[in-house]
């Protein structure tokens, strides 16, 4: 894993042997942040807990809760790498993730630490998502954009793979990973990778979480923007990729990526007939916010990550997605 750019509080580590690792990366918005939080702590019929708090703007000042182990990363330029340096602190043998525009319902953990119990072996679990910020039209479709396959209500399973975000990994998964800091940042195509070698993923229907969406059209597009850049430039550095297939990639990205991505989606949403309507309803957000996000994706095949990187830290963490701040 990748080496820690911040001085955890060892003195919070009061809980001996967990069996769940809760890595919460967060920043400006303490309210927010402090919401998520106090939902991991209040679960019922929890397993024994880590919770690490990964705070990529303690400028703020620490966030004190009891139990808490909290990572102060003054320096980190990325989400990715808050979420690796807090995941290389876990000692649960089960990390799962959240963001802090996340909240967590009740039975949440038990159901992740259920789903690794009931199906040993697996690489992943995905939770259910559900719609903190049902305002609008632009956040409900957001939500179906980003997390459509995994919505609530479900029902517990094998599925394909986890969502690209929010995802509950087996530690020995993130330990064997050669660059995790790369993957945090790229997780669609890790799943992917991890699948076709033949990993197990599952559902855990009752893991579920509230999602704060995007209400507006221009936070939505920009969101999708940003990670289609850090997904483009990871995969070609990754990979090794000619200039050939930089410069290949960077012609067609932007023509055929948003067919393609919202094709693959739609297929998945529409195998669920109780969200074809919803889906029918969400295209036109779909299709314009990928559309919007390929220019940037095809900027990060032959220019590499540039900005974007930093940027996923004011979009996961500092925007305050129309809550006041």
């Amino acid at each position: 894993m990748t080496e820690i750019t911040g001085t955890a509080s060892l003195s919070a580590y009061t809980t001996p042997n967990p069996h769940l690792s809760v890595v919460v990366t967060v920043g400006v918005l303490r309210r927010r942040a402090l919401r998520c939080i106090d939902a991991i702590l209040a679960q019922q019929d929890a397993p024994p807990m880590q919770v690490i708090v990964a705070d990529v703007d303690p400028a703020q000042g620490p966030i004190e809760r009891p139990g808490i182990v909290y990572l102060p990363l003054p320096a980190c330029d990325s989400i990715n790498r808050a979420k690796a340096a807090g995941a290389r602190l876990a000692a649960a043998p089960v990390i799962a993730f959240l963001e802090d525009h996340c909240v967590p319902e009740p039975g949440w953990a038990a159901a992740i630490h259920q789903a690794f119990l009931d199906n040993p072996g697996i690489a992943a679990a995905a939770y259910s998502f559900g719609n903190l910020n049902p305002v609008n039209w632009v956040s409900r479709s957001f939500l179906l954009l980003a997390y459509g396959p995994w919505m609530e209500p479900a029902e517990s399973g094998p599925v394909p793979t986890p969502s690209w975000m929010n995802v509950a990994y087996s530690r020995e998964v993130l330990e064997n990973a050669p660059d995790l800091v790369d993957w945090m940042g790229c997780e669609g195509l890790f799943l992917h990778r991890l699948a076709s070698q033949g990993a197990r993923f599952w559902h855990a229907a009752g893991a579920r979480v509230l999602h704060l969406n995007h209400p507006s059209l221009l936070g939505s597009a920009r969101d999708s923007a940003c990670w289609q850049r850090v997904f483009a430039a990871t995969r070609s550095r990754v990979e090794q990729w000619g200039w050939f297939r930089r410069l290949f990639y960077f012609f067609a990205a932007v023509p055929l990526s948003p067919p393609v991505i919202t094709y693959r989606l739609a297929r998945r949403m529409w195998a669920r007939p109780g969200f074809r309507g919803q889906l029918l309803s969400a295209l036109p957000l779909i299709y314009f916010v990928f559309t919007w996000g390929a220019f940037s994706e095809a900027l990060g095949y032959v220019a590499g990550i540039g900005g974007a990187g930093r940027n996923t830290l004011y979009i996961e963490t500092g925007d305050p997605r129309g809550e006041p701040s």
